[in-house]
């Protein structure tokens, strides 16, 4: 893993800073356009088992001009600074409920789903969609007619086609990136005398990289396995409020 001792941090020289390749400079607009539809349905089979599914189409335009005829590509004899894409996608979601006792419902759910990258790469190529495959599995608990109620799931997710940083194009990406994540998830609302309620939630992920890749920027490789920056393993909240009539 990459780490800086700060108890004896190493700076670079005025001759090393010279000495480092600059990232080519970026001019470039970007024009997306948008647009999607979605059916959702849910079943009561018996008055505890219910099942539910769902499908969602999306059209997805892009287009990526290239100010500077620097950042283009040669194709055959033609310069070309205009990058286009045009792609559709169908997501299914799929969940089943039972309802063993009263004031309990247990459920489990998958779904997939995409979200659209943005710029390009190095050679002038707009990036493949963000891909996301999820599972879930958990429990919603009612015991005292409203008065508690509270959720406790577990999830494991997939993700393909990340951007992450071009090892050999320096100040460029590439959507090779792969990830995954897993965790809990707890919720608890309670209802309080005098009109107050309070909420109190708990989550711990597990958020890794799937696959090796290098880091340009420390030159090293980040396994399979480390973990993402920014993602905290352990999160907790609370609030406290009140309605007054």
């Amino acid at each position: 893993t990459n780490s800086i001792d700060i108890n004896n941090p190493q700076y670079f020289t005025a001759a090393e800073i010279a000495s480092q390749t600059m990232s080519p400079f970026q001019d470039r607009t970007e024009v997306a356009k948008a647009w999607g539809v979605y059916f959702r349905d849910r079943i009561e089979v018996t008055d505890w088992l219910a099942v539910q599914g769902g499908i969602r189409y999306d059209s997805y335009e892009q287009t990526v001009t290239q100010r500077l005829n620097a950042n283009c590509r040669t194709v055959g004899a033609v310069l070309q600074c205009i990058s286009d894409q045009k792609f559709t996608k169908w997501t299914p979601s799929l969940g089943v409920s039972v309802d063993p006792v009263e004031g309990l419902t247990l459920y489990g759910s998958y779904s997939k789903g995409f979200r659209a990258n943005t710029g390009t790469n190095v050679r002038n190529e707009a990036f493949r969609p963000e891909t996301t495959e999820a599972y879930e599995v958990g429990a919603k608990f009612d015991p005292f007619d409203g008065m508690l109620t509270g959720t406790i799931a577990l999830y494991k997710m997939k993700k393909s086609n990340l951007k992450t940083a071009d090892p050999v194009n320096a100040g460029f990406s590439l959507d090779v990136g792969k990830a995954e994540s897993k965790g809990v998830e707890v919720d608890i609302t309670a209802e309080l005398p005098a009109g107050f309620q309070a909420i109190l939630s708990y989550a711990y992920t597990d958020a890794s990289i799937a696959e090796d890749i290098l880091d340009p920027d420390f030159g090293r490789t980040i396994r399979a396995g480390d973990p993402l920056i920014g993602v905290p393993k352990n999160s907790f909240s609370g609030t406290l409020s009140n309605k007054i009539e």
